[in-house]
């Protein structure tokens, strides 16, 4: 699969790209999302050295929540947002970068239904100082 940027129109595109996948084939997309995130995210995405040091610099705990909740979302073909100002103007303002993912990520199942999945992902990312 091709690279894409790392962009809200890039991020789109991979998601188009990879809904297009059969189940078994997302299913292992949103397995390695899991396990192997950075890895996952650089053989995707085309990103500068300093993104990924950045990425290599996210506090495990952040990364073990983004990588569950966007493999859950891709997993069942859940919409998944990339909020993200283009750049920052300074060196200032990419040191202070900030993820902030939001859900309504939800499931369901009973003794009479079958598992549903619901909900939206937005990974919003903002820079200030």
């Amino acid at each position: 699969m091709e690279k894409f940027p790392f962009t809200s129109l890039g991020f789109d595109q991979l998601q188009h790209a990879l809904y297009a996948l059969t189940n078994p084939e997302l299913e292992m997309e949103a397995a390695l999302v899991r396990e192997h995130f950075d890895t996952w995210i650089s053989q995707h995405f085309d990103l500068t050295e300093s993104q990924l040091l950045f990425l290599a610099a996210i506090d495990p705990k952040l990364k073990a929540f983004l990588a569950f909740e966007t493999s859950f979302a891709m997993g069942n073909r859940l919409p998944i947002l990339l909020l993200k100002t283009s750049t920052a103007s300074t060196p200032e303002e990419e040191q202070g970068k900030i993820i902030r993912p939001k859900s309504t990520l939800a499931a369901a199942w009973g003794n009479e239904m079958t598992f549903h999945a619901s909900g939206t992902l937005v990974i919003e990312i903002l820079y200030g100082t």
